[in-house]
């Protein structure tokens, strides 16, 4: 039913609009229920775009309403000087252009243009709209709606203003602090409309400076001012905070970052919040480097040149810590001991925000080994078990594949041993070929339980003879191996007798074989850290203290060929759980392999190792999370900061008191009062210049940030001269 058929069905609400009428059937039986959208066209009908009558409106407002279709003279002076003249000619337009420019009102405009045009000859439309006549053709000097004349009237507004506005609003905020700028904006715009009045008197207008209209002009100014700084804090404030709620950060923010060499991208949320409270008093580079410093587990101190980059200040730092603690303390070498004993605290907090323990290296590595090793027991069990279940079932096979076996292991035995000097093992070729034969006539399967027989035989007879014999031992051996993988592999397709249990048996033992030879046979890292030498000593062919590096390699974490490979096996056996944080934590350490132990933490060493690891983004996102590795490099990022040191490191004079030097070189002139002249004052200069080294030292480990510029009093300041200007 559309909206038409619903008012023939009910008169009543034929005189309620489309819009109220929809928007109440939806909300009272269709909200929740129905897209709005769609319910819209269901009843057919169509709102119109919220831009459309926004357009409507403005639409009104600036086109206005004119009789005649005349230009305005100040544009179309100003197309005729563009356009080329002769000098006198260009000079009578300009005058003219200045004539309707600088007066405010009409009659200012009237008086100006009379002076430069004696005959010029005015009139209005029905709209009230002015006009002028010169040389036979009519022109506005003001169309109504949004003109270009309304234009060149702002554009005159900040031209006068903003000049004088912007030095008083300094002025008054270096004597006052910031909120002394309103204080300053306001004087400066009053000074401002003045000095345009007088500009309207030199070009012919009679209405004199109107010093009312100056004081509300610097009055405006000093409110508007103060309002837009409130309306763009509060507006930053909206939109830094919705940004936030979304862990978003705004497209000027991100270039910031990316101007100081920080990825946008992998920056932390606590990262965010502390570089918006730090960026409202300080340059944006100086905050997001500080900030970065503060959100880490422990905070990380830096000097003022470590913050700034400045290479003069780094330089001041580098020959103050040179100085060393002779003369008392130093706050430089202060701070970069504590910085040193927050990076060795912070590599701590990481590595149990990534595992959750303190292990050193190989220990964990350890633990997943020892931990492959249960399951690899626990599984090769559990497929023994399944066999013994099988074998014990009433299945059985063709006697004619029965015999086809007894012919291939003897074959492939032949190949490797002289079976005429090994009777014990012809016995048992024997004994498995005679098998099928105890079945004689109509019989032709042979039952599972006398290969079995024959296999625990053969087992008993190769441990008999292993030590008098090892030769004929291992070729017994091979037999019942080679009988095993027949068993294992082809005998479950040749089941022709037995109930279904029995077949399911047999069947469910090679799964779990297959299984376990694709988990633990398989050339990859597994088999690797869970086989044994084939001395026969069943030692591990990789010891506990060598398995970090069996995993990971030798060289930095991402180096090793096939580890991406190797770690989703890894996972895939061991699960989620302990072990596999083992592995994370392992790899972690890995990272810190080139730092020297007992020593100051290297962010250089740490940072090559991250950056080749990051090369394979890839695998180190099986490794860490993206938080992880966020936090990964903001550590690096502030770990290479405390080594910032300058390019090229001068002589620098961090007292000042370089003038010191040529006081003894004046006084040296004085010959014997002079040397003694030169005592007291080297003593003097000498306590004036420790002082003095010793408050650029606290200054520089600090580590404060230096404070923004205050902003420029030029921003909505001047819009209240503009509005009160405005004819």
């Amino acid at each position: 039913m559309n909206l038409q058929e619903f008012r023939s069905k009910y008169p009543a609400y034929q005189n309620v609009p489309d819009d109220e009428l929809a928007g109440a059937l939806y909300n009272k039986f269709y909200a929740g229920k129905v897209d709005r959208d769609h319910f819209n066209e269901i009843i057919g009908y169509q709102p119109a775009p919220w831009y459309r009558r926004a357009y409507e409106g403005a639409k009104s407002a600036v086109v206005g309403e004119n009789e005649f279709d005349f230009p305005e003279l100040a544009p179309s002076m100003k197309e005729r000087i563009t356009a080329g003249g002769t000098i006198d000619e260009n000079a009578a337009q300009a005058r003219l252009i200045n004539a309707v420019d600088l007066p405010r009102g009409v009659e200012g405009q009237v008086d100006a243009i009379r002076k430069v045009k004696p005959d010029a000859r005015f009139g209005a439309d029905k709209f009230g709209n002015v006009f002028v006549s010169l040389d036979g053709k009519n022109y506005y000097l003001n169309r109504s709606g949004l003109s270009w004349q309304d234009a060149r009237n702002v554009g005159t507004e900040i031209a006068f203003d903003a000049p004088l506005m912007v030095p008083a609003g300094r002025l008054s905020a270096s004597l006052l602090g910031g909120m002394g700028r309103y204080a300053g904006v306001g004087p400066g715009a009053a000074a401002g409309s003045m000095a345009r009045d007088a500009a309207a008197i030199g070009v012919g207008s009679k209405q004199g400076i109107d010093l009312e209209n100056a004081a509300l002009t610097g009055g405006t100014a000093a409110l508007f001012e103060g309002f837009g700084s409130l309306a763009s804090s509060v507006l930053r404030r909206v939109v830094r905070s919705v940004l936030q709620r979304g862990g978003m950060m705004t497209k000027a923010e991100k270039n910031m970052l990316r101007k100081v060499g920080i990825d946008p991208d992998s920056v932390t949320p606590e990262f965010i919040s502390k570089y918006r409270n730090l960026v409202s008093d300080a340059k944006p580079e100086f905050a997001a480097r500080m900030a970065q410093s503060e959100t880490l587990p422990h905070r990380v101190p830096l000097t003022r040149g470590q913050v700034t980059e400045d290479p003069a200040q780094l330089a001041l730092e580098s020959q103050l810590k040179k100085r060393g603690r002779v003369d008392g303390p130093n706050p430089l070498l202060d701070t970069q001991d504590a910085a040193q004993e927050a990076l060795q605290a912070n590599r701590k907090a990481l590595q149990g925000h990534i595992a959750g323990t303190g292990r050193q290296p190989g220990e964990g590595a350890a633990i997943v080994q020892d931990a492959l090793l249960k399951r690899r027991e626990m599984a090769r069990e559990g497929v023994s078990d399944a066999y013994r279940a099988a074998r014990e079932g009433n299945a059985g096979f063709p006697a004619q594949e029965v015999k086809n076996l007894g012919r291939g292991i003897r074959r492939d035995l032949m190949g490797e041993f002289d079976l005429a000097g090994l009777p014990a093992t012809r016995n048992i070729l024997d004994g498995l070929a005679q098998i099928e034969r105890q079945f004689p006539g109509r019989v032709t399967t042979v039952k599972v339980r006398a290969l079995e027989t024959w296999r625990k035989q053969a087992t008993r007879r190769a441990s008999v003879m292993r030590l008098n014999n090892p030769e004929e031992a291992e070729a017994i051996r091979r037999a019942v191996r080679a009988y095993d993988e027949w068993s294992e592999n082809i005998a479950p397709g040749l089941v022709s007798q037995g109930d279904e249990s029995a077949i399911a048996a047999w069947r469910e033992a090679v799964r779990m074989r297959a299984k376990f030879g694709s988990d633990f046979e398989s050339a990859d890292i597994v088999n690797i850290l869970t086989d044994t030498l084939r001395d026969g000593s069943r030692r591990l062919a990789v010891e506990p203290w060598e398995a970090a590096d069996a995993i990971f390699g030798k060289a930095n974490l991402a180096a090793k060929r096939g580890l991406g490979r190797d770690l989703d096996k890894l996972r895939a056996i061991l699960g989620d759980g302990a072990e596999w944080q083992a592995v994370r934590e392992e790899a972690f350490l890995r990272l810190f392999r080139t730092q020297t132990p007992g020593g100051p933490f290297s962010g250089a060493k740490f940072a090559k190792e991250l950056n080749a690891a990051l090369a394979k983004p890839e695998l180190v996102g099986k490794l860490f999370t993206a938080d992880e590795i966020n936090l990964l490099k903001q550590f690096r990022d502030v770990a290479l900061r405390t080594e910032k040191r300058p390019l090229i490191v001068g002589d620098v004079n961090p007292s000042g008191t370089s003038w010191g030097n040529q006081i003894n070189r004046m006084l040296e002139r004085f010959g014997a009062l002079g040397r003694t002249a030169q005592i007291f004052a080297g003593w003097g200069l000498g306590r004036f210049e420790r002082s003095q080294a010793e408050a650029t030292m606290r200054r520089a480990a600090s580590g404060t940030l230096p404070r923004r510029e205050p902003v420029l009093p030029i921003g909505a300041g001047v819009a209240g001269p503009v509005v009160v200007n405005q004819p």
